[in-house]
């Protein structure tokens, strides 16, 4: 599954000047529209639309570098979006070109075009703290200065749309294909509240402590509000809207994956969201094909995300297996790379033939796996340097290994086994190309004791190895610090 989420995001890196004409032809396929700049650009679909969406980059571009180890195409294709900007009030595109203004990329619109979504708008700048945070040390900063100004004035529309309530209202509606888009959204107010987290370090980044310091007091005040305002005690999740009886996958997923509630919560929206699975995956209640239930692809990235980042990475696992099982293995499908949505009886949706079956957004799969399974994943420090962390999730498995590009060409490798009973495991890192640090939380063992640890260097590899005692991480693991070398943490039984 790993590697088919990979595939599938390969098939959505094409060059920009294939991307699909708007409106289409009456009959076949025309796929050589400039559609942005540079070599190599991220688009939805392989076939359907070989068009820059940033709801689908929300997913695609984490994948991307999860699996390929780059963020070229993702920079490109928020260039695009970026290059679009309303310049009345800030607003990033709903969609890059040609669907945009039916031109294609380079061509004037003037005051045409679709700044018609404020999800998508803020999935942009979602997406734009990936890529810093992913890119190059040596890059990303030239690149964030080029666009700074852009990405505050976005902000700053988003900012300006939250209420003496504190809850953003949606005033701009277009979505992905789900239902009842509107006012106090939970999925918008939780992205903004990752956007302002973000700002806060892209703020630091380009020397603005100012600026700074103001998204991150507005982001503490927005978590508030998201959690007084649109919490349901009884059903252990959040509404879609303030009294609203819906509560929906993305949003609830999103407030997971973006770490917006209190642990206690946490654990009842998992519990919620795991009542809607079916055997095929998880119904999405915020969505219907046709008047019938359906299965989002593109809210079930971002509910594996979610499960894995609050630490039910065995949920993830279970869910991975049923839903990206099911696309893998359907005869009718392609059994390599995965789907746009379906219907909750396993059919396609989207009119069947219209469907795209190897869509960005439903690979968030990968790097859930990457990121929380095998538990490596990039860990920008203050003064802009690359650095990783290591936690994994044993998610029911007895093994995982896999690799991280750290840019300048360098990466580092783990791998995680457990004991046949069990009752022991070791960590292997080897950090011999990368020069940069590493933070490694070491789990408790099975019994719940932290374990005694012992560290051996591997092939005559020795790295700087030093307990890490002062930190503000999960205080259930153990943690150490590393550079260079290749090592192996043994976790014991006292």
């Amino acid at each position: 599954i790993w590697y088919r989420c990979a595939y599938t995001v390969q098939m959505c890196t094409i060059d920009p000047n294939h991307g699909r004409q708007w409106t289409a032809p009456s009959t076949g396929w025309n796929n050589n529209v400039l559609i942005g700049p540079g070599k190599t650009i991220l688009v939805d679909g392989a076939k359907r639309d070989r068009t820059v969406w940033p709801g689908d980059m929300g997913v695609s571009s984490l994948v991307a570098y999860a699996t390929l180890g780059g963020v070229e195409s993702s920079r490109n294709s928020l260039d695009a979006l970026y290059a679009l900007q309303n310049p009345q009030d800030g607003r990033l595109p709903y969609v890059g070109p040609e669907v945009f203004c039916q031109k294609p990329w380079g061509d004037q619109c003037g005051d045409a075009g679709s700044w018609s979504s404020d999800t998508y708008h803020l999935w942009a700048l979602v997406g734009t703290g990936y890529v810093f945070k992913f890119d190059d040390p040596t890059s990303r900063a030239s690149w964030l200065g080029q666009i700074w100004s852009r990405y505050q004035a976005a902000v700053e529309y988003s900012l300006g749309n939250v209420g003496e309530d504190g809850l953003m209202q949606v005033k701009n509606t277009a979505d992905w294909q789900r239902s009842g888009q509107g006012g106090y959204n939970i999925a918008a107010n939780a992205l903004l509240a990752a956007v302002l987290s973000s700002s806060v370090q892209l703020g630091h980044a380009m020397n603005d402590t100012a600026w700074a310091n103001k998204c991150g007091s507005a982001a503490e005040q927005l978590i508030s509000a998201i959690n007084s305002q649109l919490w349901n005690n009884t059903r252990g999740a959040f509404t879609d809207n303030p009294g609203s009886s819906l509560h929906p996958q993305d949003g609830n997923s999103l407030v997971l994956w973006f770490n917006l509630t209190s642990s206690d919560r946490a654990a009842k929206v998992s519990a919620y969201l795991q009542s809607n699975w079916s055997p095929l995956g998880a119904i999405s209640p915020e969505w219907e094909y046709e008047g019938k239930l359906a299965i989002g692809t593109f809210p079930g990235s971002m509910e594996v995300l979610g499960h894995a980042t609050s630490g039910r990475a065995d949920l993830s696992v279970e869910l991975i297996r049923r839903q990206w099982g099911y696309m893998l293995q359907m005869p009718n499908s392609t059994q390599s790379t995965f789907w746009e949505g379906f219907q909750a009886n396993g059919q396609y949706a989207f009119e069947g033939i219209y469907m795209s079956h190897a869509h960005g957004w439903s690979t968030g799969a990968a790097a859930a796996l990457s990121f929380h399974v095998l538990g490596l994943r990039p860990d920008v420090d203050p003064n802009n340097r690359n650095d990783y962390l290591v936690a994994p999730q044993w998610a029911g498995l007895n093994w995982c290994n896999g690799s991280l590009a750290l840019g300048e060409g360098s990466q580092v490798h783990a791998s995680w086994e457990l004991g046949a009973d069990r009752r022991e495991y070791s960590v292997d890192l080897d950090a011999r190309g990368f020069h940069g640090f590493g933070r490694v939380g070491l789990p408790r063992l099975a019994t719940g004791e932290d374990g005694m640890v012992v560290v051996a260097t591997l092939m005559g590899a020795p790295g700087v190895v030093e307990p890490l005692l002062q930190h503000n991480l999960d205080p259930t693991r153990t943690w150490y610090q590393v550079q260079g070398g290749y090592t192996r943490f043994k976790v014991v039984p006292h």
